[in-house]
């Protein structure tokens, strides 16, 4: 039996960002868990297109990695 699996996302084209969405998916019969948060989230550069962000892996990797 598969796991359902919640999101919450948002469009973004330029400056202009949609409302947030929730949508909802659904795993397969795998057994997945879900990794801790990931940690000392930073800032590293920005250009007009992109933003680079770096972290540390979180303690429990959910057996995913």
């Amino acid at each position: 039996m598969g796991h359902h699996l919640f999101y919450r996302v948002a469009a973004v084209q330029g400056s202009v960002t949609s409302p947030w969405a929730y949508v909802q998916s659904t795993t397969g019969s795998l057994d997945i868990y879900v990794p801790g948060w990931p940690l000392n989230l930073r800032f590293t550069s920005a250009d007009r297109t992109a933003v680079t962000l770096a972290w540390d892996p979180p303690v429990d990797d959910g057996a995913a990695r």
